[in-house]
């Protein structure tokens, strides 16, 4: 596709003059190299990048903030989930657990993340994110040592809804500072590098609370369960405290301390180039826009569903801790539970990125999140019928982590549609989440009851009815969107060559 002479808001194609005065530049010449090379190595084949000293500063870009931001939401997946592994290395009998009360540890935390997501938004349009972001992360790390001292599982609950609460900064406060650094083809790859840090995060408290229980229990009289939250709080500390430094405001807004002028200077020319706005203007009334905004719910109806499906891969543990020998004793040991999972998470890696960077580079986003949610329907459906065969119910589980790519596709997707509104931007992240996280707090209760584990009456087939309603977002989302692009197509006089989407 040639470049357009003007770019619109909602593409990262370039000025024809700009892409002709560096294409004599042999990293800047666009290759007719294989789809896999594109997918490893972006930088040297994106046009949004019109000068080499642009390809360095976003790489630069990756390097500081990406490294940080994926190191951060690692641990931050850690302090989430270390209660799961916790449970079944003994902290359910130390604490005297019975009936639904696992399901509670994970509802109080929803709650206190559910409460405190919108305002957290908001905070992060009037106090710089370099402040905003690490302070709360500062105090959860404090709150997840505590959980090293607590004496029942009531004082595990109280806990549980701070570190939720001081939690809800994490994931959407990080997307809105990406989507003020990054252009369309760049976004949804660092939206799906940032989720697969998530992921990492999971896989490596299966490890790391492997090799506690296996190497700590019972080190200065505490069991291994207890050491795990002790060594999250250290590292949470230690990664909050780099964050001062690291995390950027907005460019308008000056960006971060090791950033030059002309680092700004050009991050303000990146944003302006494909008519995204980042200088931040709160005011009530934009709940009252984005909320009538019909477009809203339509992603709604395509980000949340999919989010909610995603439950089913939260009992794999549980299954197969259930799984029993011919003669009644577990099939697994306590570290094999909580390494198995591993392959779960590594599956759900891979495809993040390599979906999202497809999507990127194609502009085929609801192709590829159609095909994704295909996947989610199938894998749902067999554990809804929930066969005898072992192997095919761990093909099913493998089968759902594949569907995570789904949404960092969708918020770069969402980046593009409320590309001139920052405010926004910003209250839809926190929305989006929030509506997630609202009904996650009571469907674990009732639909995913740990008594009823491992094949639940209803927990997999309302899952699969998700994905299906997602799949229906999906396609009326990309109806509209092409609706808008047609729309601003004409209004710029037809000079405009979209992205493929």
């Amino acid at each position: 596709m040639e470049p357009s002479k003007r770019p619109r808001d909602n593409t990262s194609t370039v000025v024809d003059e700009e892409f002709n005065e560096t294409s004599s530049n042999a990293s800047t010449v666009i290759h007719k190299d294989s789809l896999l090379k594109r997918i490893f190595l972006p930088s040297a084949n994106d046009r949004s990048v019109t000068t080499q000293e642009e390809r360095r500063f976003v790489r630069r870009l990756d390097i500081i903030l990406m490294t940080y931001g994926c190191i951060s939401y690692c641990i931050k997946q850690i302090d989430q989930s270390n209660y799961s592994s916790a449970y079944v290395s003994g902290m359910r009998e130390d604490l005297n657990m019975t009936g639904n009360q696992y399901n509670w540890l994970g509802t109080y935390f929803t709650i206190g993340y559910a409460v405190a997501l919108i305002p957290s938004q908001i905070m992060m349009l009037k106090v710089k994110a370099g402040i905003w972001l690490p302070s709360l992360e500062l105090i959860w790390g404090i709150l997840t040592g505590l959980c090293a001292i607590v004496k029942d599982v009531r004082q595990m609950y109280a806990l549980r809804f701070f570190i939720g609460f001081m939690e809800a900064s994490s994931w959407p406060g990080m997307i809105t500072v990406l989507m003020n650094w990054y252009t369309p083809t760049e976004l949804g790859t660092r939206a799906a590098l940032f989720g697969a840090a998530g992921a990492a995060g999971n896989m490596f408290t299966g490890f790391m609370q492997a090799a506690i229980y296996k190497n700590m229990h019972g080190t200065h009289g505490l069991p291994g369960w207890k050491w795990l939250f002790i060594f999250n709080c250290i590292m949470t500390i230690i990664v909050a405290l780099a964050g001062y430094f690291v995390i950027p405001d907005t460019p308008t807004n000056g960006g971060a301390r090791w950033m030059s002028k002309e680092d700004v200077q050009l991050s303000q020319q990146r944003m302006e180039r494909i008519g995204r706005n980042t200088k931040h203007k709160f005011e009530l009334a934009d709940f009252k826009k984005t909320y009538l905004d019909y477009k809203f719910w339509v992603f709604a109806l395509a980000y949340v569903p999919w989010a909610w499906g995603l439950l089913s891969t939260s009992y794999f543990n549980l299954w197969l801790e259930k799984i029993k020998l011919a003669d009644g004793t577990r099939r697994y040991s306590i570290p094999q539970v909580n390494l198995i999972p591993l392959g779960g998470y590594a599956i759900q890696i891979v495809t993040m990125i390599l979906y999202a960077r497809i999507a990127d580079i194609t502009g085929k986003r609801w192709m590829v999140c159609v095909f994704q949610q295909l996947c989610g329907l199938f894998g749902c459906i067999v554990l809804s019928v929930w066969p005898s065969s072992v192997p095919f119910l761990f093909t099913a589980f493998f089968i759902m982590f594949s569907v995570a790519a789904t949404g960092p596709i969708l918020m770069s997707w969402m980046a593009d549609m409320w590309n001139r509104y920052p405010e926004r931007r910003a209250i839809i992240t926190g929305s989006i989440v929030v509506l997630v996280y609202a009904n996650n707090a009571w469907m674990p209760l009732f639909i995913w009851p740990v008594t009823e584990a491992p094949n639940y009456h209803y927990g997999y087939k309302i899952a699969t009815m998700f994905q299906g309603v997602s799949l229906i977002g999906i396609l009326l989302f990309q109806l509209i969107d092409q609706r808008r692009i047609k729309k601003d197509h004409n209004d710029d006089g037809g000079d405009v060559v979209a992205l493929p989407d």
